[in-house]
Order: C-alpha cells, then structure tokens, then sequence
C-alpha cells in the first residue's frame, strides 16, 4: 500500500465521523484482553493479520478487510504469527 493510499483510507474513517485515525504496527502474538469502550472504534489492516473476537464471534481479518466495534461492546484481539499494521478509527464524542 501506498502512503497517498494509506491516506484515502484515514481520510474515509475521518468523513465516516472518527475524528481520532491513527496507524499501529503491533508485533506477532501481541494480546490485548477483553475490554470495552464508550466509543465506536474500527480496526482497518493495511498489512498482516490479527483476530478479533466481538461479543463471542471471532473473525480473523487480513489486509484491506476491518472490523467495526460499537460502543460498550466487549471485545479482544489477538496479532497474527507476521504481525499486522493496520488503522485504527475512534469516536471519542459518543
């Protein structure tokens, strides 16, 4: 992916109401246990692979697919064995 695509993508989360789009590069293996927030959040791979388990379903997500989480909703994710860089998309003025 290009940089000018890497920023069509941000720009498209931002005009879809997530004011905060930041890109993270997470390690293989890296877990982040089950949690919530009060906002929206979107997960967006650009490179890698990581799972995701929302409320009980688990969907592993590879590049160019996202997940969308709502607000109070529990979920985990888990980093694929290569690692994964992906946007994230957060709307903190829920």
């Amino acid at each position: 992916m290009t940089i000018a695509e890497l920023r069509k993508q941000i720009t498209a989360l931002r005009e879809e109401g997530f004011p905060e789009v930041y890109v993270v590069d997470d390690v293989a293996g890296k877990f982040y246990a089950p949690h919530e927030h009060t906002y929206r959040s979107v997960h967006w791979i650009v490179e890698g692979e990581l799972t995701i388990i929302i409320e009980g379903k688990t969907e592993t997500l590879t590049s160019g697919q996202r997940s969308n989480v709502g607000a109070n909703i529990l979920h985990e994710v888990t980093i694929g064995p290569q690692g994964c860089l992906y946007i994230v998309a957060e709307d903190h003025q829920l």
